[in-house]
């Protein structure tokens, strides 16, 4: 997974977690995928990036969802 792919990930998470709605996690992952298909990045499956985040200390998880 390419670390460039990954920030892109918890930024966009952050970024929706913080209007109120809460991020839709796969949508953020879709969009990713789209921009590392442009970029050349290694990008893997919905399920392992699931797993890595859920690997995230619970208060990071906590803050990137809620804003």
């Amino acid at each position: 997974m390419s670390e460039g792919a990954w920030q892109e990930f918890l930024a966009r998470v952050a970024a929706s977690g913080g209007i109120g709605t809460g991020p839709n996690l796969k949508r953020q992952w879709q969009k990713v995928t789209v921009k590392a298909d442009k970029l050349g990045w290694a990008w893997p499956s919905y399920e392992t990036i699931m797993r890595e985040f859920k690997r995230l200390p619970v208060e990071e998880q906590r803050v990137l969802l809620r804003g």
